[in-house]
């Protein structure tokens, strides 16, 4: 890394080594390609599939980006109510069946709705997962520029994969890789929960039941190891009278 680079990039690459980081990068990975698929592909697989106008294929997208927009614009207020694990979860339903709907719609109606659920599904899962990333204030600015590198590559490969399908299947279909990604949030969401008091609360109990049972045990194997033994205790005794 060259050396003018400073600050939380020089120690980004620590942050790779840690399980809950990588698993939150994959969530922004998942989350970065809904939105980019939605605003490279969404208007050509319109036209492509209707043989419309490209004015209406653009109508789809803006559709998506107003959902979207409205989510992430109520985002604080969805995650403070239901939390961040039920939030990304019920966004990557929102996607897959969005994605669905615009995939195999035969209408224009029925692919309306579908990138509405879309747009609505992915409004909060890039920042949700950036404020995962941040939790710890002493490591957050190296686990964001960890993270963000996901995003980046996301933005970067994914809309040329989804070209590639478009070649062998009807661009439609091929985005159905958004409902992969949000499958992926979905079985991943776990790792954007906050530890909370209860959580560790439970856990200290746990780590004290636990060593309270290793003292015991302990107690035990150092009594067995001094009890004496009834042979050479009665010799012993016949010794001394």
């Amino acid at each position: 890394m060259p050396r003018g680079i400073g600050g939380p990039f020089k120690t980004a690459r620590d942050e790779y080594r840690e399980r809950r980081v990588l698993l939150i990068g994959l969530i922004v990975f998942a989350a970065s390609t809904i939105e980019g698929a939605a605003a490279t592909w969404t208007s050509l697989a319109v036209v492509e599939s209707f043989s419309t106008t490209e004015a209406i294929g653009d109508i789809f997208y803006w559709v998506f980006l107003v959902a979207m927009v409205t989510t992430r614009g109520l985002g604080a207020q969805i995650i403070g109510r239901l939390g961040r694990v039920v939030s990304l979860r019920v966004s990557a339903v929102l996607v897959a069946v969005g994605g669905a709907m615009f995939a195999f719609g035969p209408t224009f109606a029925v692919i309306g709705v579908g990138m509405v659920l879309w747009g609505l599904g992915a409004g909060l899962g890039v920042p949700i997962g950036f404020s995962a990333a941040s939790d710890d204030p002493r490591r957050a600015a190296a686990r964001v520029a960890a993270v963000s590198s996901f995003s980046t590559i996301a933005g970067l490969v994914m809309p040329q994969v989804i070209g590639h399908l478009g070649e062998l299947v009807e661009l439609r279909v091929a985005l159905l890789v958004v409902a992969a990604a949000a499958l992926l949030s979905f079985l991943l969401a776990r790792a954007v929960r906050t530890e909370g008091p209860l959580l560790r609360s439970h856990r200290l109990l746990a780590k004290r039941l636990e060593d309270r049972a290793a003292r015991d045990e302990a107690a035990v194997v150092i009594a067995d190891a001094v009890e004496p033994v009834p042979g050479v205790a009665d010799a012993e005794g016949g010794e001394g009278r």
